[in-house]
């Protein structure tokens, strides 16, 4: 009969113990997230129509080579000296055929002075997006302005104004 000794008995059971290898995923680089900026400019165009009113357009423009994000909020103020603003859900479009492609959750505020909206698309590297507000009556020192609730890469750009005036009788409202 062999003896086995207490050191040959745990060699032994060392090389019985099946094998595990644990593998520990390598962290990822911690990219910071991209850093997209977005420009807004105003205009006007004229409706048409015999009260002389204008359409106020505020163009949202992805300055750098990164795509702005769908989920952008804003906020949209009129001012109109003397008298109550009117701002509708109906009257912030994308098309001026009444569209709202690229904009959802359009909300009023009581007084109809102030409105606020989501974007549901992205703009495109480059690209741009248009937001008309109907209707702005012809009243000098009227004011529609748009502003991103947020932060980009640049927030100087992130707001514009249109603001009505009859001092020059070629213009129906400049940009302030």
């Amino acid at each position: 009969m062999s003896v086995v000794s207490r050191r040959q008995l745990a060699k032994g059971a060392a090389w019985s113990v099946p094998v595990v290898a644990v593998a520990v995923a390598a962290p990822a680089a911690s990219a910071s997230p991209a850093s997209f900026d977005l420009a807004v400019a105003g205009g006007c165009l004229p409706t048409g129509d015999m009260f002389g009113s204008v359409f106020a357009y505020f163009e949202l423009t992805a300055t750098s080579s990164v795509p702005v994000p769908a989920g952008r909020n804003f906020v949209l103020q009129q001012t109109i000296p003397g008298r109550a603003s009117n701002l509708t859900v109906g009257s912030i479009m994308t098309d001026l055929n009444g569209g709202t492609d690229g904009i959802a959750n359009v909300s009023v505020s009581a007084d109809a002075s102030q409105a606020t909206f989501v974007t549901t698309r992205d703009i495109t590297a480059a690209g741009s997006m248009r937001i008309y507000v109907y209707k702005i009556l012809g009243t000098q020192g009227e004011s529609t302005a748009l502003a991103m609730a947020g932060d980009d890469a640049n927030t100087a750009n992130n707001a514009a104004a249109v603001v009505r005036t009859f001092e020059d009788p070629d213009a129906v409202c400049y940009l302030s």
